[in-house]
């Protein structure tokens, strides 16, 4: 009798290729947790590979990305301090610089089709982090050589508009609180500089819509005037208060 043969969840599919990228990262130092691998250099500096799965209610449960990351705790919680508790690890999204695997390899936000045959994956996926991604986080592993390195590694990095912030954050946490002020000041000068082009070109190009404070773009998009009161500049204003920095 013959029986058929039952097929693997989404969750089965992505446990075999973690484990199996497991046994290259763990000689590593890459500890495993969940669906993410982290170690960490520098006492505290998180480099992190994390396994996504979309949600089956967005109907793209199939899609497999790899992201990565380093992870600066004074970057992330925004501040000076030098006793920011070591956390057992970092999720992805909490890193300082982020990038998917496919958009550093590929150079466009490519996935692992799980509907698939994918008994390939995980050899494919090894193979991009030891060309690709391992040979970055070694040079990237203390807060000096990020500072002098990082801007060599544009494609590893979603967050490049907010380096000299990260920056600032980085100088303040090794003491050097004079060159933190500095360039705190430098990139709040920037924000305020993009908000009022921004401003500008909404105020040129956009249609008002009746009764409200909200334009039209060319593009289709809606959006209110920045104002330099509110959203990314009052967080600013905020944060150099509590970093004692005068604006």
């Amino acid at each position: 009798m013959l029986f058929k043969k039952e097929k693997k969840t989404t969750t089965e599919k992505v446990n075999e290729i973690q484990n199996e990228v497991y046994k290259y990262l763990k000689p590593l130092g890459f500890r495993k947790h969940g669906r993410t691998f982290c170690r960490f250099v520098d006492t505290d500096i998180a480099q992190v590979i994390d396994f996504q799965v979309d949600l089956a209610a967005r109907g793209n449960n199939h899609c497999l990305w790899i992201n990565v990351g380093i992870g600066i705790p004074e970057c992330n919680e925004r501040t000076f301090n030098k006793k920011i508790p070591i956390k057992k690890y970092y999720h992805e999204y909490e890193c300082t610089m982020r990038a998917r695997l496919g958009c550093i390899v590929d150079k466009k936000d490519t996935y692992y089709d799980l509907r698939k045959k994918y008994n390939k994956y995980a050899n494919d996926i090894v193979n991009k982090l030891e060309k690709h991604i391992i040979p970055v986080f070694d040079v990237l592993n203390s807060r000096e050589s990020i500072l002098k390195e990082r801007k060599n590694y544009t494609q590893f990095d979603f967050n490049t508009h907010i380096i000299l912030l990260d920056e600032a954050m980085i100088y303040g946490r090794m003491g050097e609180t004079e060159k933190a002020i500095e360039l705190f000041l430098k990139y709040y000068d920037k924000s305020i500089q993009e908000a009022r082009e921004h401003r500008q070109y909404i105020l040129e190009n956009g249609t008002q819509i009746k009764d409200s404070e909200w334009y039209i773009l060319p593009n289709g998009g809606r959006c209110a005037l920045p104002d330099e009161n509110s959203g990314h500049l009052a967080y600013l204003k905020n944060l150099a208060k509590e970093l004692n920095i005068s604006l």
